[in-house]
């Protein structure tokens, strides 16, 4: 490959300007050893830290189940409605995910940051604002004529706010994720995209935390918490967490732009539309593709589904207050963090130092779908949820290590924003269809059985990708 395709290539090339290898455009070519054993700048492992911050808040609808329930409580939602709720954040930062990857595939890093750092502050701050609003319709405050009548919210104010903060943390996810898999070998991409899973699990353990010990009240607090329904009696905590939610998301933005400057060059993509994007749909036709979006549909979009909703159910139908929802999220942010050390790690030590090669990376997807199985399996049986929910945290972890690595091993380089783009449209889709399914079922057993079929289905299909590319 010549040196100007090279630069076609790849969104980061350095200064020194050499050319991709047939790894780094996809899975399948052989490698070029010179490039796979090429040292890696020690000033990129320092970019590394920088780009993860920007995903660490970037998944808010992961904390919907800390306050779910006192929405539905305190706004008199439909159930219905307070699914609608976290389905339309899921549509900003999933269905709508291939948006930052076409715009980071033509923009490049900085003008991806900005538009996502503006949207996720936007929107975290209307969100609080009408929040605020509500409370004050409650005592007459002139808010009234924007959230509605006291008992009959406009949840739908919250759903599109709540979409463009989704949206905006998603596109921030992309400067980062991006950038971190661009500029580092492909080699190495199960182990970076395990540090960003890793950093995205800090996130997951942090806001937790911010939210039971700097919002939420002490359950003695009887002029703000319902101790019967062990509820808010109002929203003003979940009013003050999305606005800190704002603070963070500009601030994190301001941090990124500090190491834009020290970023490789970005060349300038030459020429190709047509042959580019025939590319991209030959690359859909691969059987891994194929695989990967299987893997979406039936398992990703599923746990995802549990973890944003699901979870709030569970623990209702338990008897959990909300402090122990807050404990339990936290413990999964830390479980979360230990499944995607060792899965993403660990796909890449299969991979180099087994005899299983290829098919290290699938037995690593292998493992992370039968420990969210058995959280399913739990759920049927009613048995804890607890403990479900940390099985199906670990797997979780696990699986948001695995698949941007084999969007980026399949892709390559040059459409690494691309095939990450279409891999969350597919989990948005399902994930809605999943919420709109959970509300149906009630989010019991049969939901789980479900849940529990896609997860046997995408096994199987794993196992027989590590049966036949076994040593590859």
């Amino acid at each position: 490959m010549d040196t100007a395709k090279a630069g076609e290539a790849s969104p980061f090339v350095p200064e020194s300007s050499r050319s991709l290898d047939k790894a780094e455009v996809g899975e399948g070519s052989p490698l070029v050893p010179d490039e796979e054993e090429e040292a890696v700048p020690l000033w990129h492992w320092a970019l590394a830290p920088v780009c993860g911050l920007l995903v660490m808040f970037s998944v808010p609808s992961m904390t919907y189940g800390l306050y779910k329930p006192s929405l539905v409580h305190v706004l008199d939602l439909t159930a219905s409605q307070s699914q609608l709720i976290v389905s339309f954040g899921l549509v900003g930062g999933m269905i709508l995910g291939f948006v930052p990857g076409i715009i980071y595939d033509k923009f490049g890093y900085v003008v991806t940051l900005c538009l996502g750092g503006a949207m996720a502050t936007t929107g975290a701050s209307l969100v609080a604002l009408f929040l605020k609003a509500h409370h004050s319709c409650t005592t007459g405050s002139h808010w009234c004529q924007i959230s509605g009548s006291p008992g009959s919210p406009n949840w739908f104010l919250l759903a599109l706010s709540f979409m463009v903060m989704c949206h905006g943390c998603r596109t921030q996810y992309f400067a980062g994720m991006c950038a971190v898999l661009s500029i580092f070998p492909a080699r190495l991409a199960g182990s970076m995209s395990a540090f960003m899973a890793i950093m995205v699990s800090l996130g997951y353990i942090i806001l937790p935390s911010v939210w039971k010990h700097g919002f939420m009240p002490a359950e003695n607090d009887t002029e703000n918490y319902d101790v019967d329904k062990k509820e808010l009696k109002n929203l003003n905590p979940v009013a003050g967490f999305f606005f800190f939610l704002a603070v963070s998301y500009s601030l994190i933005t301001i941090c990124g732009l500090g190491i834009a400057s020290k970023l490789p060059a970005r060349k300038k993509v030459s020429g190709g539309g047509d042959s580019r994007l025939a590319q991209q749909l030959e690359t859909l036709q691969k059987p891994a593709t194929m695989a990967l979006l299987t893997f979406a549909a039936l398992s990703i979009a599923f746990v995802y589904t549990f973890m944003t909703s699901g979870i709030a159910d569970a623990s209702v139908k338990a008897g959990a207050s909300a402090a122990d929802r807050g404990s339990v999220l936290l413990n999964v942010g830390i479980i979360g963090m230990v499944g995607r050390f060792v899965h993403g790690s660990g796909a890449d030590m299969l991979r180099s130092h087994t005899p299983a090669k290829q098919a290290g990376s699938h037995i690593a997807v292998i493992s992370a779908v039968s420990s969210t199985l058995v959280g399913f399996v739990l759920l049927i049986s009613s048995l804890s949820w607890v403990s479900a929910t940390y099985f199906i945290g670990f797997g979780f972890g696990g699986i948001f290590a695995l698949f941007p690595a084999s969007a980026r091993r399949i892709f390559g380089a040059a459409d690494v924003g691309f095939g990450l783009g279409v891999v969350f449209f597919m989990v948005g889709v399902m994930n809605f269809l999943y919420g709109l399914l959970g509300v149906a079922l009630g989010y019991g057993e049969w939901f789980y059985v479900i849940g529990s079929v896609g997860s046997v289905v995408t096994l199987l299909i794993y196992a027989g990708l590590a049966v036949t590319e076994w040593g590859q």
